[in-house]
């Protein structure tokens, strides 16, 4: 026992001679690992930190990455009509029965409009780009539709009709089958004018006209009539108009060149209008008045169906790539 206990002191006092510290050593071996488990703690609550901060900083690089990607996938999902490729156009029926040519490339040889093609050979129908149907000619109903063919569904149905609401009956079963339309009407997918007034004369063109009459006569006798020489053909001055279904004095003053028209509207009864009328007809400045716009403009009219049909490729890249009329009816009556 006291052997045990000199023991025990010699080695207390070989401990205190080789740590200066003396007693307090057990405490700072208790304490030293305190502070180097909280300096590894803070330092890997440091790290997780900038890992933390890495980790947002990569998902939001992710997130920006995908949102890009989403968006181009978005935007080529709204907008997948390229006018970097041909787009075949095939006209069901030729409105009225009034046929044209379409034999080569009739867009870009007539109006420089490229890898546009037109087709009324009905057998393309599954390779068709744009199928057009004219109103009047589905008179007879759903016949006359190619509803037994299996539609490609890439492919569009464009409602073409250049008449007044009045006259354009039968729109309820077309529900749901359409997806642009085609019309004179400003608001169309794809609007089709019967013409437009074009700024400028042409006086290149009448030059050239005189120069041929001048050259011409000197070898046949000519009577000439209209305008040109002041001899027009008819004497009357006025030519009512008076149309089943005409559009609204608005319609008119948007479109037609200003002081060129009368129009009902601008009277109080048929009396006031007829008043007006035979002032104009014995007035010849107030009716010259009327024509003043020719000074500065002329009209160039569309009668050539294969012109209209060549403009739904120029429409092409802007037109909405999913839409569906479900009430055709209600535009159309609008």
């Amino acid at each position: 026992m006291e052997t045990r206990t000199k023991a025990t002191i010699k080695d207390e006092a070989l401990c205190k001679a080789a740590d200066p510290i003396g007693p307090n050593e057990p405490q700072v071996s208790q304490v030293a690992p305190q502070k180097q488990q909280a300096a590894t703690r803070q330092t890997v609550l440091s790290w997780g930190s900038r890992g933390l901060l890495l980790i947002l900083l990569s998902s939001l690089v992710s997130l920006v990455y995908i949102s890009i990607i989403d968006q181009k996938l978005f935007l080529q999902m709204s907008h997948p009509h390229s006018r970097h490729r041909d787009i075949s156009i095939l006209l069901w029926h030729w409105p009225f029965g009034h046929s044209y040519r379409l034999g080569g490339d009739k867009c870009l040889e007539l109006y420089n409009i490229s890898r546009c093609f037109l087709t009324d050979d009905t057998s393309t129908f599954s390779t068709a780009d744009v199928v057009v149907f004219h109103h009047q000619e589905l008179s007879r109903g759903l016949i006359s539709l190619p509803l037994h063919l299996d539609r490609p569904a890439s492919q569009h149905w464009v409602w073409l009709s250049m008449e007044p609401p009045a006259n354009n009956a039968n729109l309820t079963r077309l529900n749901g089958l359409f997806n642009w339309t085609m019309s004179y009407r400003q608001d169309a997918d794809i609007p089709i004018p019967y013409g437009k007034t074009v700024s400028g004369a042409d006086r290149h063109g009448i030059e050239a006209r005189a120069k041929l009459y001048q050259t011409l006569k000197q070898y046949i006798p000519i009577n000439v009539y209209g305008t040109w020489n002041k001899r027009p053909l008819s004497k009357r001055k006025l030519l009512p108009t008076i149309a089943n279904s005409g559009p609204k004095q608005g319609t008119y003053e948007a479109l037609a060149p200003p002081g060129s028209f009368i129009h009902v509207e601008d009277f109080s009864s048929p009396a006031a209008l007829a008043a007006h009328l035979k002032h104009t007809a014995a007035d010849r400045r107030a009716y010259d008045e009327y024509f003043q716009w020719h000074q500065s403009h002329r009209v160039q009219a569309y009668t050539d169906w294969r012109e209209r049909l060549c403009q739904i490729c120029v429409r092409y890249p802007h037109l909405a790539a999913r839409k569906t009329y479900r009430d055709l009816e209600a535009w159309v009556n609008g």
